[in-house]
């Protein structure tokens, strides 16, 4: 104790001190530091709860993203084959489009060959028949005034079975 004295310290003092300093601690401690922790605890965890939230929403939006790629990648694919599947429809419609066109040409040429067929044989068989009132009256003019009436018919009649004959063959 003398060392305080020699040092102009009351000890005295310095314990009244010493506990007041004890006292401000506990006081302080109780009062201040503990709701000070607590509130910096409470703020600390509300911080680590957001930074985890935050980090959850992320790995959600890259979910989503990646989602989002894969629908995009799949209507893709789908739109490829929908447009695949248009082209092919269009193509088996084409061609059939183009058969029934060829079926229907050569129908039209077919009627168009028969027409000219019936056409022709109409003519030949025209023809013919003006021939033979050409002949029969060419045989009456020539033979008509040689021959009888009797005569006559029958060789009209023989002149008219042979060009018959011809006409049918």
């Amino acid at each position: 104790m003398e060392i305080f004295k020699t040092l102009g310290i009351d000890w005295r003092l310095l314990v009244a001190q010493l506990v007041n300093f004890a006292i401000l601690l506990v006081v302080l401690k109780k009062l201040l530091y503990k709701p000070l922790m607590n509130v910096l605890e409470k703020r600390t965890a509300t911080i680590e709860k957001s930074l985890q939230d935050a980090q959850a929403i992320e790995e959600r939006l890259k979910e989503t993203e990646n989602m989002r790629a894969e629908i995009i990648r799949k209507a893709q694919l789908q739109s490829e084959h929908i447009l695949e599947q248009a082209r092919e429809i269009a193509e088996k419609k084409q061609q059939a489009l183009l058969e029934k066109t060829r079926v229907d040409v050569h129908g039209i040429i077919h009627q168009a060959k028969e027409k000219i067929e019936s056409e022709k044989n109409q003519m030949l068989l025209d023809a013919k028949r003006e021939i033979v009132d050409l002949v029969m009256k060419t045989t009456q003019a020539v033979l008509g005034d040689l021959l009888t009436k009797d005569v006559s018919r029958e060789y009209t009649t023989k002149a008219i079975e042979k060009v018959k004959q011809r006409v049918a063959a």
